[in-house]
C-alpha cells in the first residue's frame, strides 16, 4: 500500500534527511493537568482524514463499549521491514519550538522492536526525528502484544526560531505485527519528562 501523503495545508518539497534523535532530551512531554494550555492544538481523528479524501493505510475501527474512540489498524503482513507513512502535516501551524504528538497505542504478535516515528522537516532546512525507542514509559518501542497504552513522540527544534513547515508520522514494523492507533493529539509547549 502507497504511503499517505495528506496535506492539511500547502505541501512542502521534503528537506534533506538530518537525524537529531530527541527522544533522550529532557524536559519532553506535557503536564496531565488539563488548563487551556494542555488543550491540544488539533486532533488526527481517522475518519475526518478519510472524508478529507487521505488514503489511510489501514483500517479504521469504530467506538466500542470497551473502546469510547476510533482507531487505525496498521499492520506489516510481508514480515520483512517496512515504514509506513500514516500522516503528513504540511504547514502543521506549530509557533513554538516545542511541539509533542501523544495518543494511544495497542499492539499484537509485533515481532522485534517496532517504533512510532516523527519527521520533522524545520525552517532550517533540515529534518530531524523523535521515535519511541525507550525501553519503558511513552515513548517505550512496541513489541509483543500490548493492552492499550499511552504514547507521547515530542520534539524540541532548540534553535531559536526554528520551527516545523512539515512533520510525517510513521509506523515503523522490523517484521510482521499489528498496531492500533487512537486519535492523536498535537500539542504545543511542553513541561516535564513524559
Amino acid at each position: 500500500m502507497r504511503p499517505l501523503t495528506l496535506s492539511l495545508a500547502l505541501l512542502v518539497a521534503a528537506a534533506t534527511a538530518f537525524a537529531q534523535d530527541s527522544t533522550s532530551t529532557p524536559s519532553s512531554t506535557s503536564t496531565s493537568t488539563s488548563t487551556d494550555a494542555d488543550k491540544p492544538l488539533r486532533v488526527i481523528m481517522w475518519s475526518e482524514l478519510k472524508a478529507q479524501g487521505a488514503e489511510l493505510p489501514g483500517t479504521i475501527m469504530p467506538p466500542t463499549d470497551d473502546r469510547p474512540f476510533e482507531v487505525l489498524r496498521v499492520a506489516n503482513q510481508t514480515g520483512k521491514p517496512r515504514t509506513i507513512t500514516v500522516f503528513t502535516l504540511a504547514e502543521p501551524g506549530i509557533t513554538e519550538s516545542k511541539w509533542m504528538f501523544s495518543g494511544e497505542v495497542h499492539y499484537e504478535k509485533v515481532l522485534g522492536k517496532a517504533y512510532l516515528e516523527l519527521l520533522n522537516q524545520l525552517t532550517d532546512g533540515q529534518t530531524y526525528f523523535s521515535r519511541t525507542l525507550q525501553p519503558d514509559g511513552p515513548m517505550a518501542w512496541i513489541t509483543g502484544n500490548s493492552g492499550w497504552r499511552p504514547f507521547a513522540l515530542p520534539f524540541n527544534a532548540w534553535k531559536p526560531g526554528n520551527r516545523p513547515t512539515k512533520i510525517v508520522f510513521n509506523v515503523v514494523l522490523p517484521q510482521r505485527g499489528v498496531i492500533d492507533l487512537s486519535p492523536i493529539e498535537v500539542h504545543e509547549g511542553f513541561a516535564a519528562s513524559p
